[in-house]
């Protein structure tokens, strides 16, 4: 996805939260792999949700949160299905100062191609 084609999200801040059918909504084509340049958190919602990262179909337990950082080859699988919660958002939502910079720039969860961040939350939601 280039610059001419990004669709700058309408909530505040440059925050969405949805499900992940809702995203056909917001950016065209969700299920077809491309760079994207938005964080994604994912909360998986269902049993057998899955995510296509790099062109790896990647399987995250019910209850369980994958994380996605921008500009990753992704695609979401099976676009029109509630699989996954979606926290979406830019980089100006969480680089407010040049410590959140620093920090989110040098976190794995995002920021580490050659692993899948997937978390199990210390709480029971």
């Amino acid at each position: 996805m280039n610059n001419s084609e990004r669709i700058d999200l309408t909530t505040k801040d440059h925050i969405q939260v949805c499900r992940s059918s809702a995203l056909n909504d917001q950016f065209k084509e969700i299920n077809v792999s491309r760079r994207w340049p938005y964080f994604f958190i994912l909360f998986a919602a269902t049993e057998n949700a899955t995510h296509c990262i790099e062109s790896e179909k990647v399987a995250v337990p019910q209850g369980h949160f994958l994380f996605i950082g921008p500009d990753r080859f992704h695609a979401f699988i099976e676009a029109e299905n509630d699989h996954f919660w979606v926290i979406c958002f830019d980089y100006g939502f969480y680089a407010r100062t040049p410590n959140d910079a620093y920090f989110i720039q040098n976190t794995p969860l995002f920021f580490d191609l050659s692993k899948v961040y997937i978390s199990k939350p210390s709480l029971d939601l």
